[in-house]
């Protein structure tokens, strides 16, 4: 007797959900300028490249949800998977240790406080760690 297919969700398929409304939300608080975006912040003041870096969040969120729930061929998915991660280092790179830094004579100065500016990379490293391993399921 042949065994039927539960409709579960599997961990993969929730771990995507996941990601594609923390990005779906990521992005629309960047594009408006109320919402404001808290430890994800690209920049104090409202830039072009606020905007900008919103709107790409946005997509990367659309295509995570509607990768989880209906599947895209998996080389196009591990495609802009690997362009998502990328784009999600350069931030961290941009936000943590370009912006997040200061090196002065009195040494290394974290913005706004060490423990927030931890708290905040170590954050970031789990969506790139989840970015990481969906790529790598792929």
């Amino acid at each position: 007797m042949a065994k039927a297919r539960s409709a579960k969700l599997s961990s993969m398929a929730l771990m995507m959900l996941a990601l594609g409304l923390f990005f779906t939300v990521l992005g629309i608080s960047g594009i408006i300028p109320q919402a404001g975006e808290g430890i994800f912040g690209f920049s104090k003041d409202r830039t072009t490249l606020e905007v900008v870096f919103g709107v790409l969040e946005l997509l990367c969120g659309a295509f995570l949800l509607f990768d989880a729930v209906k599947r895209i061929p998996s080389k196009t998915s591990s495609t802009v998977l690997l362009v998502i991660f990328a784009l999600w280092v350069i931030r961290i790179v941009v936000t943590q240790f370009i912006q997040g830094l200061d090196f002065d004579s009195g040494g290394i100065e974290f913005r706004p406080t060490f423990w927030s500016w931890m708290l905040t990379l170590s954050t970031d490293l789990v969506v790139a760690a989840a970015l990481w391993l969906s790529f790598r399921n792929e």
